[in-house]
């Protein structure tokens, strides 16, 4: 039995340093915890394959919902295990919804409207006909990261990275030289631009407007307790809007929201919250979205008490009383020109 047990520490032990070369994430992991990390993946991979078959299958994410809430929580508690950013099988199912987004994304076009792809994280990638943003793309944590040529793809496919505050869940200065590279701008607020060795390349908009083709991006100045914070709200020339609110959590400057000064009721089509904002609420009084899309769970790169499972999700929004979609990492939703409310 101890021989078996060895053996299989042995293998989960090489498992994740592969995959850890294969990503480019240095790594450094006691043995106990790799016999606990092994022993979590024998128990959650089952589970992992379960959802990802039913992923595949392109279930429509506005669609069954009762039945993709069953399915999403299959992985609540796999991801609430506390090494799970060095699980091979999360790093996997991670994995496999990379690349089928991005073989998704490569075959899209947009005749009107925009696309919303949500990819790890807070990360989401917008699609309109004549322009594409994203906001906050990070590789992700330990091994479980987006491939390196995947990230690739994105850019080369993406015509601007917008970022909305200098956490490290949601920088990533590899993604910005990628962006640099190829020429293409990254947009940033001033204190996550002050440790990255090529900051004058950058573009620093704390309250402003981006005239992209066919797109107007707003900058709202924000905060998540002391930390600046920008809200990005996109507007297509047919009109759709979405409204990407970072990490906004204005708690120590509460009644100084930036939101409480758009009288009347803001109506926009899509609100992207991370989604365990404690001013959720009374952000809902001044922006009316005609859809709540769900963001920023299962951060597995943070401690297990700030990470945020389905249940959470699902406890949230059916509280919030609006219209809401949970898709997961790599799915989309298109929202229409106009969006029916």
């Amino acid at each position: 039995m101890n021989r078996q047990k060895n053996t299989m520490a042995a293998l989960v032990v090489a498992l994740t340093f592969f995959s850890a070369a294969l990503l480019g994430a240095t790594v450094t992991v006691r043995a106990e915890t790799l016999a606990d990390i092994e022993a979590a993946c024998s128990e959650y991979s089952p589970k992992f394959d379960e959802l990802a078959a039913w992923l595949d299958a392109r279930h429509p994410v506005l669609e069954n919902q009762d039945e993709r809430e069953s399915k999403l929580k299959l992985i609540d508690e796999a991801l609430l295990f506390p090494e799970a950013k060095m699980m091979p099988c999360a790093a996997d199912f991670l994995r496999r919804r990379m690349e089928t987004f991005i073989a998704d994304f490569e075959a899209s076009s947009v005749a009107s409207g925009m696309t919303i792809w949500k990819l790890y994280n807070h990360t989401v990638i917008i699609q309109t006909p004549e322009t594409t943003i994203a906001v906050d793309l990070i590789q992700g944590p330990g091994i479980m990261r987006t491939p390196r040529d995947i990230i690739e793809r994105i850019v080369a496919r993406t015509d601007i990275l917008l970022v909305t505050h200098h956490h490290g869940d949601h920088i990533d200065w590899d993604v910005w030289d990628m962006f640099l590279d190829a020429g293409k701008k990254v947009v940033v607020p001033e204190p996550a631009r002050k440790e990255y060795r090529r900051r004058d390349e950058l573009t620093v908009i704390r309250q402003g407007k981006i005239d992209l083709p066919g797109i107007l991006v707003n900058v709202f100045p924000s905060y998540q307790k002391k930390d600046l914070d920008g809200v990005y709200l996109f507007k297509t020339k047919d009109g759709v809007s979405a409204m990407h609110l970072g990490d906004e959590n204005n708690i120590m400057r509460l009644g100084s929201e930036w939101y409480r000064k758009i009288k009347p009721p803001m109506e926009i089509d899509v609100l992207i919250p991370n989604i365990w904002c404690p001013n959720l609420k009374p952000l809902l009084e001044h922006i009316k979205p005609a859809l709540v899309l769900s963001s920023h769970e299962h951060e597995v790169g943070h401690p297990v008490e700030g990470r945020r499972p389905y249940s959470y999700v699902y406890r949230v929004l059916r509280a919030v009383g609006l219209p809401y979609a949970v898709p997961a990492w790599g799915e989309r939703v298109a929202v229409p020109a106009p969006l029916p409310r």
